[in-house]
């Protein structure tokens, strides 16, 4: 929770990037401060999704995490690319992409 908390930090110091996060707008091109908060997001996202598949007990106090990766991928088009563009690096986040087939209809 500090790793994901220390990156929302900078959101809160920057309150303008909040949308390209939570709001569906894809940023500027020219935007580095974006795409560096992404991967940390992502980084803190997927370790917390990790952690809840390495410790079954303490899934119940951690269970937000796919929840808030999922709507992460949904609502943010930066972190949704991200976890598109490098499966590797994020294989919890992959885990939550929504099926072609679903995401069609």
């Amino acid at each position: 929770m500090q790793l994901l908390h220390g990156v929302l930090a900078h959101l809160v110091e920057r309150p303008g990037l909040r949308k390209y996060f939570y709001d569906g707008v894809h940023p500027p091109a020219d935007e580095p401060l974006v795409a560096q908060i992404t991967e940390m997001l992502a980084d803190a996202v997927n370790y917390g999704c990790q952690i809840l598949g390495d410790l079954p007990f303490a899934s119940a106090g951690m269970a937000g995490w796919e929840d808030y990766g999922r709507y992460l991928i949904a609502n943010s088009p930066a972190f949704s690319a991200l976890v598109h563009d490098q499966p590797e690096w994020y294989p919890e986040l992959v885990a939550l992409l929504p099926n072609e087939d679903e995401s069609a209809r």
